[in-house]
C-alpha cells in the first residue's frame, strides 16, 4: 500500500485493471450498455401505461416513478466525483454526463406528466386573466 500514491485511491493497489482506462471498444460498450440500462425503467413505464398494468391510479404510479428515478439518477450522478477520488479510476467521469442527462429526462417526464394529469392546477392557479376577472378590488 505505501508504494501506490496517495492520487490513485485504494483501489489501485488492490485491482490496478479496474483503475486503468478501457479501450475504445470496451468504453462504446459500457456506454451502450449504460443506455441501455438507464433507458429501462422508461420503457417499462411506458409498457405499463400502454398494457393498463401501473394499478389503479396510473398517473400517481407514473408520476412516483418518475420523480424517484429522477433522483436515484441525480444521487448516481453526483457519486460520480467521490467514486473516482475512493478508486483513482478516472476513466468513470466520461459516463457522469450521460446518467446526468437521464436525471434530466426522468425529471422533465415527472413535471410534464404532473402538470398535463392536472389541468385544474394549470388552468386555475396560473391563468393571470381569470384571477383579475373574479376578483372584487379591480372593477
Amino acid at each position: 500500500m505505501s508504494s501506490v500514491r496517495a492520487s490513485n485511491g485504494w483501489l489501485a493497489a488492490v485491482a490496478p485493471a479496474l483503475v486503468r482506462p478501457p479501450s475504445k471498444g470496451w468504453m462504446r460498450f459500457i456506454r451502450l450498455a449504460l443506455f441501455a440500462v438507464c433507458a429501462l425503467p422508461a420503457a417499462l413505464l411506458i409498457s405499463g401505461l400502454l398494457r393498463g398494468d401501473l394499478g389503479v391510479n396510473p398517473v400517481e404510479t407514473l408520476l412516483n416513478q418518475s420523480g424517484l428515478w429522477a433522483l436515484r439518477f441525480l444521487v448516481l450522478t453526483l457519486a460520480v466525483t467521490p467514486l473516482r477520488w475512493l478508486t483513482g479510476a478516472a476513466w468513470v467521469i466520461r459516463l457522469r454526463r450521460q446518467v446526468g442527462l437521464w436525471a434530466f429526462f426522468y425529471a422533465a417526464s415527472h413535471f410534464l406528466s404532473m402538470r398535463s394529469s392536472s389541468t385544474v392546477w394549470c388552468s386555475r392557479r396560473f391563468s393571470p386573466t381569470s384571477r383579475i376577472a373574479r376578483s372584487s378590488w379591480w372593477a
